[in-house]
């Protein structure tokens, strides 16, 4: 089982799909909605990707490796298509802290903007029965949310980002960058990495051409294979849509280095000075323990906890000194390093990591 694109997950499959697929179908109205607002990303020899049109003057958002070639510069003769219209763009703007893209097309697309909805796909409905829908070159297919707070360890940046785990029938076509739509029309996450589940399909993958971006099998029966996915949450694709569209993009930080505790928690290895950690009173050898009454399991969960904290919050934040627990409240700033989304190059990343189960 292997990530499909730059992105490592604390995960675990979940089993194999009923026969009768994922779920009742979603709405006519809602597939014409998300194919007005899905772009399919094309280069000289088909799709590269999908993205999602996010501003009126033609911008799209998509990942990384669909924006940037394997020498990690900005791919050239890009174009997108959004329902029958194809039009030529280019690479504008990266943030390397998420891996997003953003395109803009030479002809702003007459089709409707999807504005990032925070916390869709993690709030609300019971999540292992909240069902999405996303649009491939194929056509609409119907997603099932089935984990949210996934940690995630981005390869690019080494940063913790915030996933939820998904699951979609789909065939062997391109998943990368795909926007993931809740039921009102609104944008719960971009797909980041996909998983083969089963032996037919890692069969599938192993004999194409192009195994990097496909998974899957389109030649059985009945309902295709699920495949397991995992999605960046909507509000840090939010965060980075604002950050894009007005050319100023920010991440949160609070100033501590720390790793995974024993049996459970993060432990502060580093707390930098005047950070709002270091005000908060907070202290090497400190075992992070909850974060907003959220438990934490390891550093990976707290790493994705905190990046997706809205900036001008208050955690709250409980933590295990020696034999003492204490309750701090600690602010959420903007990280002060200099935002990069001005440039135009992406790290290349030199290996495909596995699982770990």
């Amino acid at each position: 089982m292997t990530w499909l694109s730059a992105v490592s997950a604390i995960s675990s499959l979940v089993s194999a799909m009923p026969q009768d697929g994922i779920a009742a179908p979603l709405s006519d109205a809602l597939a014409l909605d998300a194919s007005k607002k899905t772009a399919v990303v094309l280069g000289p020899d088909g799709p590269l990707g999908l993205g999602v049109v996010i501003g009126q003057k033609g911008e799209v958002l998509t990942i990384g490796p669909v924006a940037f070639g394997e020498d990690g510069l900005p791919r050239t003769s890009l174009k997108v298509r959004i329902g029958d219209n194809t039009t030529s763009a280019t690479v504008s703007a990266f943030d390397p802290m998420t891996d997003l893209a953003l395109l803009r097309a030479q002809q702003a697309p007459s089709s409707e903007v999807s504005e990032a909805n925070r916390g869709v796909a993690r709030v609300g409905t019971t999540i292992l029965s909240d069902v999405h829908l996303c649009v491939l070159p194929s056509g609409p297919v119907r997603v099932q949310v089935v984990r949210r707070d996934v940690g995630g360890v981005l390869e690019l940046s080494q940063r913790y980002i915030p996933l939820f785990e998904v699951r979609l029938e789909r065939g062997d076509e391109v998943l990368g960058g795909a926007p993931i739509f809740a039921p009102d029309g609104s944008l719960a996450g971009i797909l980041m990495a996909s998983l083969a589940s089963g032996e037919k399909a890692e069969a599938e993958i192993k004999r194409s051409p192009g195994a990097a971006g496909f998974a899957g099998s389109a030649a059985l029966q009945g309902p295709l294979p699920a495949v397991t996915t995992f999605a960046l949450s909507g509000t840090v694709v939010n965060r980075v849509i604002q950050g894009f569209l007005s050319g100023s993009l920010r991440h949160p930080w609070i100033g501590i280095y720390f790793a995974s505790a024993t049996p459970r928690g993060a432990k502060i290895l580093r707390v930098v000075e005047s950070s709002p950690a270091a005000a908060a009173g907070l202290r090497v050898n400190d075992v992070i323990l909850t974060v907003n009454g959220k438990a934490i399991a390891d550093g990976v969960a707290l790493g994705a906890l905190l990046f997706d904290l809205p900036i001008g919050s208050t955690a709250d934040v409980t933590v295990k000194r020696g034999s003492l627990v204490l309750a701090v409240k600690c602010s959420v700033v903007a990280d002060p390093r200099a935002s990069q989304i001005g440039q135009l190059i992406r790290k290349p990343v030199v290996s495909v990591q596995r699982i770990r189960l």
